[in-house]
């Protein structure tokens, strides 16, 4: 492409490569999966080097999805936060 096909392009709406909008389905899933991780974070034995790091790494995997899930999902029924 030209940067005269670019400059006469630049006054068209910028379009995203991939499709942004939210997917509840997902959101749920990400959700149950955080719930998921909890629970082995609790069940998991933490007297040990190995279940304290176990416990560490269920602890950051749970936060992070329960956090990307209610913020898709909150996306996805039309709440902006």
């Amino acid at each position: 492409m030209s940067l005269t096909t670019e400059f006469n392009n630049a006054g068209e709406p910028w379009s995203a490569p991939v499709k942004t909008t939210s997917n509840g389905f997902l959101s749920l899933n990400m959700i149950i999966f955080s719930l998921v991780f909890l629970c082995l974070a609790t069940v998991d034995d933490k007297h040990t080097r190995a279940g304290s790091i176990k416990y560490v790494i269920f602890s950051a995997l749970a936060a992070l999805s329960i956090g990307f899930g209610t913020i898709t999902l909150a996306d996805y029924v039309g709440v902006y936060v």
